[in-house]
């Protein structure tokens, strides 16, 4: 059992309680108590997910990372398939658990963010380092999916999340419907989700 209890949904104004319909993944009904915020929170991720900047193989590599950097098997075990889906090879995906480099253009951009976020500091040369892998777009994009993900490791440490069966590869697209169209109603209806 979570150390907090799951939303009620029925506590919750219509419009939000919808949001909550997309999927089953069990985090959603924690980030439900931050009434106001849940919504945009899965607008956020949903939005990052369909930039035509932020390449999915690296997106998902950095959601590994973020989660290796949390200790998240939650995290992990919903997203390892999709990460392999997208084509991560065995020795990247390992690379990414044990938090080293690997032999790849993203492993440049998730090395960065590991040292930002843990404080190590930056410098002009790692910032053109890793514009040389993405764009000026892709390099914010990818410090708020680590930066997101970190708060979505953290909480579920914190709450005591258990873990569940990973979403099935059938069902990965009906996390997220059609993302960034910036549609209000669209989005309270459950068509920006986070996965996990």
């Amino acid at each position: 059992m979570p150390r907090v209890p799951f939303v009620d949904p029925v506590t919750l104004p219509p419009d939000k309680r919808s949001a909550l319909a997309f999927s089953a993944i069990q985090m959603k009904y924690v980030l439900a108590h931050a009434t106001d915020t849940f919504v945009p929170f899965y607008q956020a991720i949903g939005t990052l997910r369909s930039s035509p900047e932020f390449d999915p193989l690296l997106r998902q590599m950095v959601i590994l990372a973020a989660a290796a950097a949390t200790g998240s098997e939650y995290l992990w075990s919903q997203h390892e398939a999709r990460t392999v889906a997208l084509g991560a090879t065995a020795e990247q995906i390992e690379a990414l658990r044990a938090r080293r480099p690997f032999d790849a253009p993203q492993s440049a951009v998730v090395t960065f963010l590991h040292d930002l976020y843990e404080g190590r500091g930056v410098d002009d040369e790692r910032v053109e380092e890793v514009l040389s892998v993405v764009t000026v777009r892709g390099f914010v994009e990818s410090m708020l999916q680590y930066g997101l993900y970190l708060t979505c490791g953290r909480m579920i440490e914190a709450v005591d999340l258990p873990l569940q069966d990973p979403v099935a590869p059938a069902n990965w697209d009906l996390l997220y419907g059609d993302q960034g169209t910036g549609d209000h109603g669209r989005a309270e209806g459950g068509s920006h989700g986070v996965e996990g």
